[in-house]
């Protein structure tokens, strides 16, 4: 990568072991599902409701259970991202 007048000559640093990510990554997995996130827009809420998420829209909180397309869409997309 070269980046005006900066060359580096060294692969980037892998602080991570690739089991410490996979660790940190179902441990987000599980606050999706356990704690969850909350949403304070009435149209998302729905959306998320009709996408087969869990929605309490007293609190607008939404919990997104493992099995749903839109958990494996987003880490799908996230991870070809990285």
């Amino acid at each position: 990568m070269t980046t005006k007048g900066f060359s580096r000559n060294f692969k980037p640093l892998e602080i991570l072991t690739e089991e410490q990510v996979e660790v940190i990554h179902q441990g987000a997995l599980d606050v999706l599902e356990s704690t969850g996130v909350r949403v304070e827009h009435e149209r998302a809420l729905k959306l998320f409701e009709k996408s087969g998420c869990q929605v309490d829209n007293n609190e607008a909180r939404v919990r997104i259970p493992p099995g749903t397309w839109l958990r494996s869409a987003c880490a799908g997309h996230l991870a070809a991202s990285i």
